[in-house]
């Protein structure tokens, strides 16, 4: 009986399982992502650089990053992202490498805040890019 109960829930569990793979490959990666850039850039520039995009996201705002003068912070920015990347690529690149700061992505998924490294978003990009 407990077997036979077992069995059956692992096999419910495993379709669960392929559903959610498919649904994952289906959705993209990152889904709300706030962008925080650790750099002297103003919110200013950030928004300066959302609008030269050319993309209306109404959900996209930007704040000041921190409580130091420079910094921007672009709030649910998943659909902008790779299209700021493709535009102003000198830009992340100098996040990637100024020492001591960059830019740090949070993703809030539905399992809390998950920090990514510049160096791994950026090779997740790729990855996203080549399928």
């Amino acid at each position: 009986m407990i077997a036979a109960a077992a069995g059956g829930n692992t096999g419910r569990r495993v379709e669960w399982t392929r559903e959610f793979i498919e649904e994952r490959k289906r959705r993209p990666k990152l889904r709300n992502v706030i962008l925080n850039i650790h750099t002297y850039m103003t919110k200013e520039d950030a928004q300066a650089m959302i609008d030269a995009v050319g993309i209306y996201a109404p959900k996209v705002w930007v704040t000041e990053c921190g409580t130091k003068p420079w910094g921007a912070q672009i709030k649910y920015a998943r659909e902008v992202l790779p299209l700021l990347i493709r535009k102003f690529p000198k830009v992340f690149w100098w996040c990637l490498y100024e020492a001591g700061r960059g830019f740090s992505l949070v993703d809030i998924g539905h399992r809390g805040r998950i920090e990514y490294s510049p160096l791994g978003y950026y090779m997740a990009f790729r990855r996203m890019k080549r399928r």
